[in-house]
């Protein structure tokens, strides 16, 4: 079982203080903000990169948490510097931060990430001129023309809540079946990530739109239909599920329309429920305050959603029922590939070990071939015994056996005696005689003392 989340800072400043020496006041908070906070300028290689890969994970923690803006996953550089003040004093160097950050593909802009910029246009920017960009900042101060503006993809964030998603929604997806469902219920389970796993806040529609491009892209997820329209449909890859296209068919549709008429049927049922037990209630008043007609109208009207109750519940029985049908046939059709492996795995070891009936019986009619051998060994090696021992008188042996035996016991008896025993006559005790009419003389005094007792 994963272990629990961390406890989620609720604020920019709450995660600012846990930092070391973020709060502190005294030489060393003040050395160690003072690192972090000065410019690039004259730092060696190593103080470089540790300011670099500090900040680069504070920007990366707090925009997650949406710390930084409205969205999870989508950075807004303007400005960056002021939002991470301490005591009036802003860091510097962050600009440079994010052009390493959109060098190594931490941070995209937006709209490529969108797709809204060409391929060539991206290769250029971030093949090209990225570099040459980062180059001249080790040698050149950042300048305001060398500043970056606008909105980036935090790709991390991204990746984060997709493998959320997919981790808490494999748990609850056993069938094929439940691959596959509607855009309203992704967003759901893109939220219950967010909030449960990742301890954030729930995500905008930006973040969801960011997470679909990414599953799709990766090929983790399919969508199609309309989105604006409801009529969306998702189909997410299953774990085990080889590589290549993951397309939606037909079936996909068929299915998520029975699962939104399963789901529409409970909910009519569950108001048809809340309506007769309301005109059943309604009636009752009625009756009690003698208003017979209003208290029949609302009987009629109890029966009428009675009966469509009823046609209800056996639509949704028979909803129910092809489903079940289709889960089933899918477990039936995975336990016969089963069966199918194990009969030709089985099939090849057989083959490969030399194990056929051919086999078997030849090596069985070589096994009584050597145990008839055998036999046959042990009976001449019997004969050969019986014709040595043929001059020893046996019956001779046997009674001179059994002399022997007899001196043995002889000599562990004890001798029996040859005097008489004397006779002894011990006679029983006898029991004292009884004086019944002692005895009836003091029931007759316990009868007469009694009553005086009482």
């Amino acid at each position: 079982m994963p272990s629990p989340p961390p406890p989620a800072h609720r604020t920019l400043e709450a995660y600012l203080a846990t930092l070391p020496g973020w709060s502190g006041t005294d030489a060393d908070s003040n050395h160690k903000i003072h690192s972090v906070f000065r410019s690039f300028n004259g730092l060696s290689g190593t103080a470089y990169s540790d300011k670099v890969a500090f900040w680069r994970n504070v920007i990366l923690e707090t925009s997650s948490k949406g710390f930084l803006g409205n969205d999870l996953s989508v950075l807004d550089v303007a400005g960056l510097e002021s939002r991470f003040r301490r005591r009036g004093l802003a860091p510097q160097g962050l600009d440079m931060v994010v052009t390493e950050m959109i060098r190594t593909n931490d941070l995209v802009p937006l709209a490529q990430f969108r797709g809204e910029v060409g391929w060539a246009s991206w290769a250029v920017s971030s093949l090209v001129l990225a570099p040459i960009k980062w180059g001249l900042s080790q040698v050149v101060p950042a300048s305001k023309n060398t500043t970056p503006q606008g909105s980036y993809v935090v790709t991390e964030t991204v990746e984060h809540i997709a493998e959320a998603f997919l981790s808490n929604f494999r748990q609850v997806a056993h069938y094929n079946l439940d691959h596959v469902l509607t855009f309203a219920e992704f967003k759901a389970h893109v939220a219950e990530a967010c909030t449960s796993q990742l301890q954030t806040r729930q995500p905008t529609a930006v973040d969801i739109d960011l997470v679909q491009r990414y599953m799709q892209q990766q090929g983790q997820a399919a969508f199609s239909g309309s989105k604006q329209a409801g009529e969306m449909i998702v189909k997410v890859r299953q774990e085990n599920q080889k590589g290549g296209a993951l397309k939606i068919t037909e079936t996909d549709f068929g299915v998520v329309k029975l699962r939104s008429t399963e789901k529409m049927l409970h909910e009519q049922i569950d108001n048809l429920d809340s309506q007769i037990k309301h005109c059943a209630n309604v009636a009752k008043e009625r009756l009690r305050l003698g208003e017979r007609q209003r208290a029949l109208y609302f009987l009629r009207r109890k029966k009428l959603a009675t009966e469509v109750l009823n046609k209800r519940i056996g639509s949704l029985e028979t909803i129910e029922g092809i489903i079940r049908k289709m889960q089933m046939a899918e477990s039936d059709s995975e336990i016969l590939a089963a069966y199918a492996l194990g009969s030709s795995s089985l099939h090849t070891f057989m083959a490969s070990s030399g194990l056929t009936a051919d086999a078997v019986d030849a090596t069985m009619d070589n096994l009584q071939e050597t145990l008839a051998d055998a036999h046959e060994v042990e009976a001449a090696m019997e004969s050969g015994q019986n014709a040595i021992l043929s001059d020893v008188d046996l019956e001779e042996l046997e009674d001179e056996l059994s002399q022997l035996a007899q001196e043995e016991m002889n000599k562990s008896m004890p001798a029996v005696p040859t005097a008489p025993l004397p006779s002894v006559h011990t006679p029983f005790p006898q029991e004292p005689a009884v004086d019944y009419a002692a005895l009836d003389a003091e029931l007759d005094e316990l009868g007469r003392a009694e009553p005086l007792a009482a």
